[in-house]
Order: structure tokens, then C-alpha cells, then sequence
């Protein structure tokens, strides 16, 4: 459908004014609006959006095709450090997003002037596109999935305020929506961005990702009490919104364990893969009820025959109640859309497997919606995926406690690099206890190897330096250097190994007994207490010669 827009405005940035009637613009497909402060990064998620579809499709699930070229520009200039500030009112972006499974999906990403979305939150402009004309009231009208975005690093008044302009405008925003019977159910998505700056320079990566839980929990709280208090006694039938709250960055920031990655976005692809399939629910949602409400209208002017024979239709083409019940059935095995990875991988897996393999076999499966269906085969193989991994790290071998030879060292540490997260798991399943347990399986593994190394350099040190110093015994009290190599055995033979009893640094529950009950180093401890009994019979030979 054709539409117009605004072009770009002569007023002052403190006091935007109403945008001019502008050429006209197809807003196709699915409508995605980014709405926020200035400098909140709304142009820079645009950017990275096209940097995650070429490097983190998986995550993604699937092609991101730019149509207009724009995203292009907006991913160049954020990664080459000159991103700058959208002037115009709104700006469309024309893409196609192809899933791995199922249909296209043609939508439009519209950007917008900061300044003007203030003028939207504080109340300057009021809500309501004007006939023939696109501005970004009529793109928030028209829009399918509301992106709020808002940077986290801000300082904590402006934070505050920004998020009760929020709170307010969301409220405002359900109340137009309800006198113009809109829908329930608007996908909003208060997405936080520049969260790379919330790292320290002592943070890990699972303390940078704690951070990041921790302050969508704290918004997200802070949003529902408000919003609550705000809320009126009876609510409108229409115009709810759905919110959520998403963590972004364009970037991986320097962690203690890992190094920066500049060209690596974080949590852009799953939030436009959530977006669009939310999205798409809601126009599906729309459609289905603009089509019931016209045929409302028809059996109310319409005959008495014509009402019955469209109800005869509706009866026929509802679906049966097998189908229903597997819908529901489906649906309640499923997790929440908003589910945190950890949630989605909690609990009794078997038996939630099990359930989603009952569904998958009904003979009426196929019955069920598309986006349905796809959840199902999705999640179903996310469980078995983590289970079958799950089994394996736990069959891997034995403890390092109960490991006494190098085969065996040998084995484990080569069936632990055999476990590898698939690809398209490795970013949400980093903070799960699979991956945790996994990782501190190997650097334990990693790290023992190194101190048995360093053990047995030693011992071999230390039997080196004593057959020299054997070898270089005086035998007569003519020798030069009889004086001196008294003090030298003495020395060695103070320096001692760490005890058995000793924890190994870095694996606190196992000490050096463990190490020392290897075979290779039981033979070379042999050795040097063989050296070390030879020393001190020489020793006590050169003694009786100074009597």
C-alpha cells in the first residue's frame, strides 16, 4: 500500500516540530518501528542487524536479504567508527528475511529522528496519523513490532527518566490503541543497547552476561510496577500491548577470559528473529480478526440465509476438536516464547522430550499452524541436543581424583575435545551448566596435564643436578674442591618436592599424592631417592675424611 513520509527537519533540536507532507513510500510486509531518544543506538542496531545476518546466521535463523541497500551504509559507517545521527523523521529500510524453515518474509525496519520521538514521549505531539501522510505516528499506527530502545550506559537520572517517558507513552499507546479497537497484543520490545559497556576489565564472560541479566531484571521489574500503578481499574478490551525486555550490543567488549570483538554483535540476531516471528504472529492475529469482524457486519445487514450459510461456512472450516487438543497439548509441553536459554533447559528433559515426541507423531500434526509446527521441531531438538551432550560429558571418563596414568589422562582429555556445542547452540547455551561444566572440565584437564609436566621437569632436574654433584665427590683430602662441595649437597638435600598432602595449585580437590602415583613419576621418584642415598653415603665419606 502506498504511503508517504516525512523529509528531514529545519527546527531546532529541543523542539521538534511537526513534519511537512513528504514523498510518497511503500511500507511493506511487516512493519518494524525503532523508537527512542537521540543517541540511543537505534541506527547502530540497524547496522549490526546486517552485520549478525552474514556473521551469525544460526543465530539469526536464517537470510537476511537488504533490500533498499541502506542497512549496508548503516553497517559500514558503525564498523568503521562514523555512525551517525538519523536526521530525518523516519527512514525505511525494505527487507526480506528468509527462515530456515518455513516462507519469506518481507518487511520494512523504519529508523526515526530522535528528536522526534521525544516530542512523542513528552507529550509535544499526540498520538494519530494524519490522512495521507507518513510520519512517525502513522509508522507506529502501522507498526506490526515497537522497538523502545534506550542506552543502558546512560546515567542513572536520565535512565529514570527515560524510563517513565517510556512507561507513560506505553500507557498512552494502549489507550489510543483501545479507542481505535486495535488488537491486543502489539509486540513491544524494550530493547537495551550498548551493553558492552557494562563490562569491567576483571569481568569474565559469565559475570559480563550476569550484569547484563541483572539489569533487564531491574527494568524489567521497574517497568511492570509501573505500569501497574498507572493501570486503570478495568482495562480496555483492545489495544494491550505484549512487552518484553532485550539486551544488545554492536560489539564483544575485552573480558578477562576472552579478547574484544569488535565486529561481533551480541543478542542483535536473536532479538529480529524473536521480532519477526512476534511480528508475524500479530499480523496473523489482525487478519484473522478483521476477517471475523466483516462477517460480523455481513450477517448483521445480511438475510437470515446468508447468516446461516456463512456460520455453516465458519463451522466447517474450524478446526476439529482433535486438532484443538493437540494445539493445546502442544502448547502447554512448549516453554514461553520470553524464556530465558536456562529455563528452556531446565527440569526433567526426558519427560518433556517425550511429550514433544507424542506431538510430533499425532496423525494431525500437520494440521496445526506453521509457526507451530516450527517451535515444536525447534525446541524438540534443542532438548535432545543438550541431553545426548549432557550424557556424554557425564560418560566422558573418569575424574581427574581417580586418574593415575598417562593413557588414561590421555583419554579423557581427548574425549572432552570430542564434546563440541553445535554452532547454532554456542552463544545462548554459553550460560547454561552444559556449557559451564564442560568448560571447567577441560581447563581442570588442561591444567593437570601442566602440573604433572612441571612435576616430572622438576624431578628430572633434580636427579640431573645430584648425579652431577655425584660425580663430582672429592675422594682425598688433596681435592680442591672438598670445602666447597660439602655446602653444595647440603643445599640439595634440603630442597624438597611438595609434599603428597598439598593441594595442586589451580585444583584444590586434588593434591600432589595424585601426581606422584603416576608411573612415570613413581619411576623417576625412585631414581632420585636413588641418587639422593648415594650423595649421603659420599657425603659422610668425605666427612670421615676431615676427622
Amino acid at each position: 500500500m502506498g504511503r508517504t513520509r516525512s523529509g528531514k527537519p529545519d527546527e531546532p533540536k529541543e523542539k521538534p516540530q511537526p513534519a511537512q507532507p513528504a514523498a510518497a513510500a511503500d511500507l511493506r510486509g511487516l512493519c518494524v518501528v525503532l523508537f527512542g531518544m537521540p543517541a540511543a543506538g537505534k541506527s547502530s542496531l540497524l547496522g549490526a542487524l546486517l552485520q549478525a545476518a552474514q556473521s551469525q546466521p544460526g543465530l539469526l535463523g536464517g537470510e537476511l536479504k537488504d533490500q533498499s541497500g541502506g542497512l549496508e551504509s548503516l553497517q559500514r559507517r558503525l564498523y568503521q567508527d562514523r555512525a551517525q545521527e538519523t536526521l530525518e523523521e523516519i527512514v525505511p529500510f525494505a527487507v526480506t528475511f528468509q527462515p530456515l524453515n518455513g516462507k519469506p518474509i518481507h518487511a520494512t525496519l523504519v529508523d526515526c529522528d530522535g528528536r522526534i520521538a521525544y516530542a512523542y514521549l513528552t507529550k509535544q505531539r499526540p498520538l494519530g496519523a494524519k490522512s495521507g501522510q507518513l510520519d512517525l505516528a502513522a509508522a507506529v499506527e502501522e507498526a506490526d513490532s515497537l522497538l523502545l530502545v534506550v542506552d543502558v550506559s546512560a546515567q542513572p537520572d536520565q535512565l529514570k527518566r527515560d524510563f517513565t517517558q517510556f512507561s507513560q507513552f506505553l500507557r498512552l499507546l494502549e489507550e489510543h490503541r483501545g479507542r481505535e479497537a486495535e488488537v491486543a497484543g502489539l509486540p513491544v520490545y524494550l530493547v537495551l543497547t550498548k551493553c558492552d559497556l557494562l563490562a569491567r576489565p576483571s569481568d569474565t564472560s559469565s559475570q559480563w552476561l550476569q550484569r547484563i541479566e541483572d539489569a533487564k531484571r531491574k527494568i524489567s521489574q521497574r517497568f511492570k510496577e509501573f505500569l501497574a500503578a498507572e493501570a486503570r481499574t478495568e482495562k480496555a478490551p483492545f489495544g494491550q500491548i505484549d512487552l518484553h525486555v532485550w539486551a544488545t550490543a554492536v560489539k564483544r567488549p575485552t573480558l578477562a577470559d576472552k579478547p574484544a570483538r569488535p565486529t561481533e554483535p551480541f543478542g542483535v540476531a536473536e532479538l529480529f528473529r524473536q521480532c519477526f516471528a512476534s511480528g508475524l504472529t500479530f499480523t496473523q492475529t489482525q487478519k484473522t480478526a478483521e476477517r471475523r469482524l466483516q462477517f460480523a457486519l455481513i450477517g448483521i445487514v445480511g438475510l437470515l440465509a446468508l447468516l446461516l450459510t456463512f456460520g455453516g461456512i465458519f463451522f466447517l472450516s474450524r478446526p476439529s476438536s482433535e486438532v484443538t487438543a493437540l494445539e493445546n497439548q502442544a502448547r502447554t509441553v512448549l516453554p514461553p516464547e520470553s524464556a530465558a536459554t536456562k529455563e528452556r533447559l531446565r527440569g526433567s528433559l526426558d519427560d518433556r522430550i517425550k511429550q514433544l515426541d507424542e506431538v510430533l507423531k499425532h496423525r494431525e500434526f500437520a494440521k496445526l499452524p506453521e509457526i507451530l509446527q516450527d517451535r515444536v521441531h525447534t525446541i524438540h531438538h534443542e532438548l535432545k541436543t543438550y541431553r545426548e551432550l549432557s550424557l556424554r560429558l557425564k560418560e566422558a571418563g573418569p575424574s581427574l581424583a581417580d586418574v593415575n596414568d598417562e593413557e588414561t589422562l590421555l583419554a579423557l582429555n581427548k574425549a572432552l575435545k570430542a564434546l563440541e556445542i553445535p554452532d547454532i547452540y554456542q552463544e545462548e547455551w554459553k550460560a547454561t551448566d552444559l556449557s559451564q561444566s564442560l568448560e571447567q572440565r577441560r581447563e581442570q584437564a588442561g591444567l593437570f596435564r601442566l602440573r604433572l609436566a612441571e612435576t616430572e621437569g622438576l624431578v628430572r632436574k633434580r636427579i640431573s643436578a645430584g648425579e652431577r654433584l655425584y660425580a663430582d665427590r672429592p675422594t682425598t683430602l688433596k681435592d680442591a674442591n672438598i670445602l666447597t662441595w660439602l655446602p653444595m649437597v647440603r643445599d640439595y638435600l634440603k630442597e624438597t618436592l611438595p609434599p603428597a598432602a598439598t593441594a595442586v595449585p589451580g585444583l584444590p580437590e586434588i593434591s600432589y599424592r595424585r601426581i606422584y602415583e603416576f608411573k612415570s613419576i613413581e619411576a623417576l621418584l625412585a631414581t632420585q631417592r636413588m641418587v639422593e642415598d648415594q650423595l649421603q653415603g659420599a657425603q659422610r665419606r668425605v666427612l670421615d675424611l676431615l676427622k
